[in-house]
């Protein structure tokens, strides 16, 4: 007597032996999914909108994705599409060299030491 293999099933959570027919509500766990749509291949994204759209670069109308894109790389100020790119993440500003500067001119203010006055008393010109 062979020992009857289980599966554990991912959608109800129990276990089904691989040498009976599957159970109706989990069915398509292991055999072909059933079709999201009813559109021969649902996953396919066209390279023609819905509908024209207008570019915010050049205010032309276009009526295919490759044709702006390729107005977008083109001409004296090119552009880059974003808009499905991973977010980047942010590296946290490094404040000690700060925090230390801060503190060091905190400490000599309390002993006394107080900055040379500007000889004009305002900026020159070419410092602003």
């Amino acid at each position: 007597m062979a020992i009857p293999r289980l599966v554990s099933c991912r959608i109800c959570g129990g276990w089904h032996s691989t040498e009976r027919p599957w159970p109706d509500n989990c069915k398509f766990h292991w055999g072909d999914p059933p079709n999201r749509s009813l559109l021969p291949h649902p996953f396919v994204i066209s390279d023609i909108p819905s509908e024209p759209f207008q570019s915010m670069k050049d205010g032309k109308i276009y009526e295919s994705k490759s044709s702006y894109r390729k107005s977008l790389r083109e001409g004296d100020n090119p552009c880059i599409e974003v808009g499905n790119d991973a977010p980047t993440t942010v590296r946290e500003p490094n404040l000690r060299p700060i925090i230390e500067d801060v503190v060091t001119s905190v400490h000599m203010v309390e002993q006394g030491y107080r900055p040379a006055p500007l000889d004009t008393g305002i900026l020159p010109k070419d410092a602003l």
